[in-house]
């Protein structure tokens, strides 16, 4: 729908990608057949934390109303942008894939910029609230924040990865912003 294809988005190979079965030991299975993995492990919670984000972005959009339909778009195709980065998080970065990394996290930077001006500019910290879509894109903010985190403890993932994920959440704090101004 996006056009969006697989970017692999780990600087090594550590076998990481789950399967959906046989984890009652807290053990999961890798994908490319290294074994078994600890569901503790970095990257596991590094894969756990991308899968909340989408489902706090799902939940961001159904609260979106018409007057934040660009946020909208933006959002589904971040959503689209996750399960890429879920479904490939191993292996090595091309050009070409670093390349269409960098260009997401420019238009994400471009993005955020245009609703920061929209909005104004505020030092400090705000409290969430104003209404449900707003609140909705600052819950989805902080857990994409933890994802950010989890990106960097993991240890593997790629530094484009990691800016992608932060000028993610800038955009979902400035977009949660214009959510409240619009209503």
């Amino acid at each position: 729908m996006f056009g969006f294809r697989a970017v692999p988005l780990l600087k090594t190979k550590p076998n990481c990608f789950m399967k959906k079965h046989n984890g009652d030991d807290g053990m999961t299975e890798t994908r490319r057949g290294g074994g078994r993995v600890s569901k503790a492990s970095p990257c596991v919670h590094l894969l756990g934390d991308l899968d909340e984000l989408n489902a706090f972005l799902g939940a961001a959009v159904l609260a979106l109303p018409d007057s934040c339909a660009d946020i909208r778009r933006r959002i589904v195709a971040g959503q689209e942008f996750l399960f890429v980065v879920g479904g490939v998080l191993y292996g090595g970065c091309g050009d070409a894939e670093i390349a269409k990394i960098r260009e997401e996290t420019r238009v994400l930077g471009e993005e955020s910029e245009r609703l920061a001006d929209e909005t104004g500019r505020r030092a400090g910290f705000e409290a969430p609230g104003g209404n449900a879509a707003s609140v909705a894109l600052d819950i989805a903010r902080t857990v994409c924040r933890r994802a950010e985190r989890s990106a960097v403890a993991s240890g593997d993932a790629a530094p484009d990865l990691t800016v992608w994920l932060n000028r993610f959440s800038d955009y979902l704090h400035n977009a949660a912003r214009a959510a409240k101004v619009r209503g």
